[in-house]
């Protein structure tokens, strides 16, 4: 396996990001089975648009096989959005791509302090790729998150910062 990053193009990248999107689940998203109307629709109001987005594919042996999104690249602390297709998931590809994209960001990005993300309590493989990448456990959201049948779920909330990532030390939480 060859995990890699590429950056996203816009225009050129376009179609398959609508690919990604509306042919793969994401049950632990609000949004679980986008259609190619709901990923237009995201694309359109510029949720993927520099410079307040920075967008990296993930390939595996030189295929798509997903993207990180860092939203909000503006606040020195974006938020990330990182979602794998299918047949990706459960190989270890998430962890790979997290930790280049962490890398990439904090690189690229000297202002940039820490990065958040945050899913579903019940998104067992997510937390344990933020967990083997270096993120902490900073919050749990009670009832925040859409939920499956409608209902709300809890949330919890993660984060990397810049001295831990440099250090590979976890800083400890001063829950004082």
């Amino acid at each position: 396996m060859a995990v890699a990053l590429t950056p996203f193009r816009d225009e050129l990248d376009e179609p398959a990001l609508v690919a990604i999107l509306s042919s793969n689940t994401f049950p632990f998203h609000s949004s679980p089975e986008p259609s190619a109307a709901d990923a237009h629709a995201r694309i359109d109001s510029g949720s993927f648009r520099l410079p307040d987005n920075e967008v990296y594919w993930i390939t595996d042996d030189g295929e798509r096989v997903g993207f990180v999104n860092f939203q909000e690249m503006s606040d020195d602390a974006p938020v990330l959005d990182l979602r794998l297709a299918q047949r990706a998931r459960g190989r270890g590809v998430g962890t790979q791509a997290l930790r280049q994209a962490t890398t990439a960001v904090f690189t690229a990005h000297p202002a940039i302090n820490r990065i958040e993300g945050v899913t579903r309590h019940d998104n067992i493989a997510m937390r344990t790729v933020f967990a083997h990448c270096g993120y902490v456990l900073e919050a749990h959201y009670r009832q925040a998150w859409p939920g499956p049948s409608g209902m709300p779920t809890d949330a919890t909330g993660y984060a990397i910062i810049r001295h831990d990532w440099q250090t590979g030390q976890i800083t400890p939480i001063d829950w004082a």
